[in-house]
């Protein structure tokens, strides 16, 4: 026997017991449990943030309208309080000495 051949197998190493089904299945079963369990996890940690991201605008939004509000506000009590200023008019000078003559 050549220990390189790969067409060949060592009897040793052949499992002479039929395999049990249920054996099987009940591994199947453990791996599929975990794959649900790690699954509902991740979905519940993603819907978690995906809450706190709708929070999270839902204030911002909230809070941008009351600024806008504030500014609004503001501009109307600056226009109101504002009055026409009247232009600007050099004053004279006093007449001179000479110029009263």
């Amino acid at each position: 026997m050549n220990p390189y051949d790969i067409n060949t197998l060592d009897p040793s190493l052949v499992q002479t017991t039929p395999i049990n089904p249920l054996e099987m299945l009940g591994i199947s079963t453990a791996m599929v449990s975990m794959f649900l369990i790690a699954s509902t996890v991740i979905t519940l940690l993603f819907f978690v943030l995906f809450l706190v991201n709708i929070i999270r605008n839902w204030k911002v939004q909230k809070a941008i309208f009351a600024m806008q509000k504030d500014i609004r506000e503001m501009n109307e009590s600056m226009k109101k309080s504002q009055q026409p200023t009247p232009p600007f008019v050099a004053p004279s000078a006093p007449p001179t000495p000479s110029q009263a003559e």
